[in-house]
């Protein structure tokens, strides 16, 4: 993400006065005035460490960057980290107490997220008897208890990949009785393209592994772990095709792609719904749900609709190319 010009101005200003703090600390501690008054200067290098700093980011970071004000607690932590640095063991009591504070503020905190936790729990079990999708409501739990926030999509998309990818067949298929749920893994070949893909990348990541092995056991490894987290996407992307199929529910089509895509579309807003064989060529408007295979349908919608992808992703598209299995019954349900 590029900051702007205002925003490095900011994180300039707080990095110099931390700067001229820190000095300042240095000299006063060894000054000739610490030796004759080592407790009064040592309380006044503690309150400008762990007090003022915390103060300046927030004034200039927090409220300047729009920065979460949760922050503040680990600019408090590098504070008194570094202020134990600048003072001399023996004249540390100031910092000791509040070392004692913070464990206490820390046990707090540890028993705000048990109860954040189980609240989210009970939220998302709420959630999960009137529409069982692991994404949408562990997503809207988060958003609900925790706020809205990017961290919140990013976190529900690897525990999605964790999810899918590692619990597999015990993985529920995720709809309704009243769905009408359509398949795309059965006729598309996804599957079987999958399968070799993963097969193919196994054998790879094993040889680079045997290769960077000699040159280094530490990247070998963290490049083994790379290759095989990227094989578990597909794996996960795959069962989630299998388990979360495309639904028509209440007057509207739920179009879940995968781990990709997630979309709810009125069916009065589709235009037009036509058999294709071939994927159309790529366009800012055109959302193409398949994955190493070919669209068979392809929708056209009266106005555009947001999609959401991985991350938190989204992008407003017009047209969306899927493959399902009965696509027949599925334009049947569509136009009629």
């Amino acid at each position: 993400m590029n900051l702007p010009l205002s925003s490095f101005r900011w994180i300039l200003l707080f990095t110099g006065l931390v700067v001229l703090i820190i000095g300042a600390e240095l000299f006063a501690v060894q000054s000739s005035a610490f030796s004759r008054y080592p407790d009064w200067v040592s309380t006044g290098v503690t309150i400008d460490m762990v007090v003022i700093i915390p103060a300046f980011y927030y004034v200039l970071i927090v409220r300047q960057l729009k920065i979460n004000a949760k922050s503040l607690l680990a600019v408090f932590g590098v504070a008194l980290s570094i202020t134990t640095r600048i003072l001399p063991a023996n004249h540390q009591q100031f910092i000791d107490l509040l070392r004692q504070s913070l464990i206490l503020l820390e046990l707090f905190f540890v028993g705000y997220a048990l109860l954040r936790i189980k609240q989210l729990i009970s939220h998302y079990q709420q959630l999960s008897v009137q529409n069982p999708d692991f994404t949408r409501n562990l997503l809207h739990s988060l958003d609900t208890i925790l706020g809205h926030s990017r961290f919140n999509r990013i976190l529900v998309s690897e525990l999605s990949i964790l999810r899918y990818g590692l619990l597999g067949s015990w993985v529920p298929v995720e709809k309704t009785a009243a769905d009408k749920a359509f398949s795309s893994h059965q006729a598309s070949g996804q599957t079987a393209l999958t399968i070799g893909l993963i097969l193919i990348g196994l054998i790879e990541t094993v040889v680079l592994h045997v290769l960077l092995n000699r040159w280094s056991p530490v990247v070998a490894w963290c490049a083994t772990i790379a290759g095989f987290y990227g094989l578990l996407f597909f794996v996960a992307d795959l069962v989630a095709t299998i388990k979360r199929p495309v639904l028509i529910r209440d007057n509207q089509v739920i179009f879940r792609f995968g781990l990709r895509s997630y979309g709810e579309v009125a069916i009065h807003l589709i235009d037009q719904i036509v058999a294709i064989n071939d994927k159309p060529e790529r366009h800012s408007d055109l959302l193409t749900g398949t994955l190493l295979a070919a669209p068979n349908l392809l929708i056209t919608l009266r106005e555009p609709v947001v999609m959401s992808g991985p991350f938190g992703t989204q992008r407003s598209v017009r047209r969306i190319a899927l493959f399902i299995d009965n696509k027949q019954q599925f334009i049947q349900e569509l136009t009629h």
